[in-house]
């Protein structure tokens, strides 16, 4: 997250917690009194001067009947130019190169299988170059036909 994206975020949540206490007809100071501490606290975190912990942004929610939903998402990694995935959803199941020899022939080299997932590779595919290549000309689903068509049709096999 840059910089700007977590102050754009800090200040749509402050702006939700001055609303929602501003909704319940409370003062900066009936806050403070639900939440224990003092009403300055309360104008510092509403100014956007106050750089509150975790907890205290909970209880602040709690307080005012709103939900904190922070989740963490691990955020996919893109491959590196020339490197296909086979994935299922974000899930990478294998990651593969193409290759050309010096007669025109091409083939796949196997960089990476995910072991523990597969069970999830198609039933017809053995964990080999030839396999991969051969699944990949023959029995791609629809919607990828054509992202697969351009791969092969650069290298000439179509």
């Amino acid at each position: 997250m840059t910089e700007q994206e977590l102050q754009r975020w800090r200040q749509e949540f402050i702006s939700r917690i001055t609303a929602a206490r501003q909704a319940k007809g409370w003062t900066q100071a009936q806050l403070a009194e639900a939440l224990g501490t003092q009403r300055s606290n309360i104008s510092l975190l509403e100014s956007g001067d106050h750089n509150p912990s975790l907890d205290y942004l909970l209880k602040t929610a709690a307080a005012l009947g709103l939900e904190l939903d922070l989740k963490t998402v691990e955020k996919p990694i893109a491959a590196p130019d020339g490197v296909y995935e086979l994935r299922l959803y974000d899930d990478t199941l294998m990651a593969f190169v193409f290759n050309k020899n010096e007669i025109g022939e091409l083939s796949t080299k196997i960089l990476f299988v995910d072991k523990s997932a597969k069970h999830q590779l198609p039933l017809d595919m053995e964990l080999t170059e030839d396999s991969l290549l051969d699944w990949l000309s023959h029995r791609v689903i629809p919607k990828n036909r054509t992202f697969v068509e351009k791969i092969l049709a650069a290298f000439a096999l179509t």
